[in-house]
C-alpha cells in the first residue's frame, strides 16, 4: 500500500511519522523528568535546609574552638607564670634590707638615699647615698655590711673618703640571693 503513494508525498508522510514518533519520546521524556524533579524536590529542600543547619553549627562549633584555643594559650600562659613562681625562690622584700642597713648604720652615718635595683629572680643591688660625720665612722659602716651575710660586697669609691669630716658618700651594695634577711628586728 506504500507503494500506491508517490515518491513525494511518501516523504512527507516519512517526515510526518518520525516527527510524531520524535514529538510523542520528548514528551514521555519531558514528563518523566517532571515527575523525577517533584519526587525530588522535598530532598533537595531537605538537604537545603540541613546544610544551612550545619553551615550554623559548623560557625558556632568554630567561634567555641577559637575561644577553646584562647582559653589554652591563657592557661598555659597562667601556668608557665605558676611554674615561674613555683620555682622561684622566696626573696626578701626590701623594706627588710633598708632594716637590716639601718641597724647597721651607727649615729655617725645618716642615709639620705636609698635606690633598690632587682632582676628576675635575684636579689639585685642597692644605691646608699648619704652623709657620714667620720670617715672612721663611714669604713666601719662598711665593713659590718661586709661581714653581713645579707650582702654580698660593698662598693665604696676612694672619692668618698677624701675629708675627714661630714663625708659625702655613695655607696654600691650587692644583695646576697637566696637568702632572708636576718637584722630585721627592731
Amino acid at each position: 500500500m506504500i507503494n500506491l503513494i508517490p515518491p513525494p508525498a511518501r516523504r512527507d508522510l516519512v517526515k510526518e511519522y518520525w516527527f510524531r514518533v520524535i514529538t510523542v519520546w520528548l514528551f514521555l521524556l519531558g514528563t518523566a523528568s517532571l515527575i523525577i524533579l517533584l519526587l525530588l524536590l522535598p530532598t533537595y529542600v531537605l538537604i537545603g535546609i540541613k546544610i544551612n543547619s550545619l553551615k550554623s553549627l559548623t560557625s558556632i562549633a568554630t567561634e567555641k574552638s577559637l575561644s577553646y584555643d584562647i582559653a589554652v594559650s591563657t592557661l598555659a600562659t597562667a601556668n608557665k607564670q605558676a611554674q615561674l613562681l613555683v620555682n622561684t625562690p622566696e626573696i626578701a622584700p626590701f623594706t627588710n634590707y633598708i632594716s637590716s642597713l639601718e641597724k647597721l648604720a651607727s649615729t655617725t652615718i645618716m642615709m639620705q638615699e636609698l635606690r633598690f635595683n632587682r632582676t628576675e629572680a635575684k636579689a639585685g643591688s642597692i644605691q646608699v647615698s648619704g652623709v657620714a660625720k667620720t670617715r672612721q665612722g663611714l669604713a666601719d659602716f662598711r665593713d659590718a655590711i661586709e661581714t653581713n651575710p645579707d650582702f654580698l660586697a660593698v662598693d665604696l669609691p676612694i672619692s668618698s673618703l677624701i675629708k675627714d669630716r661630714d663625708l659625702l658618700f655613695s655607696l654600691k651594695i650587692t644583695m646576697a640571693t637566696n637568702t632572708k634577711v636576718t637584722n630585721i628586728s627592731l
